[in-house]
């Protein structure tokens, strides 16, 4: 093999390592959207729910301003909190600026995770 071919070869497998890393440790904001059809509903009756965990006590934005802008944008009629809002090692003042802000968006239904009870401050948050 040519030494133009093993650096091509290099570079392509540099290119996979960096997106792959960067896909393991991305840690900002992902939104999906999903549709969920039932015959239990009467037509054109729904709701929108935001479902949010792993935020891992992360700050998005001055008092969570970019986090809280994007689930005020869903319109939500439920706000599901499915674990691990805060985190068990890093201070939880990210989490309660979080919980603060959504406070008058929304009903909010909390369920801890393993990172809140590792924490021991389940009962705070």
């Amino acid at each position: 093999m040519n030494k133009k071919k093993k650096i091509i070869i290099l570079l392509f497998f540099a290119a996979v390592l960096v997106v792959l890393v960067t896909s393991a440790f991305y840690n900002g904001l992902i939104i999906r959207k999903y549709t969920v059809k039932s015959d239990k509903l009467v037509e054109n009756q729904g709701a929108m729910i935001v479902l949010i965990f792993d935020l891992y006590s992360h700050v998005y934005g001055e008092n969570q301003s970019h986090v809280i802008g994007l689930i005020k944008k869903q319109a939500p009629d439920i706000i599901a909190l499915a674990g691990d809002i805060a985190d068990d090692i890093a201070d939880i003042q990210g989490a309660e600026l979080f919980l603060r802000a959504i406070q008058n968006i929304a009903p909010i239904y909390y369920v801890t995770g393993n990172h809140e009870v590792r924490s021991g401050k389940a009962d705070e948050i």
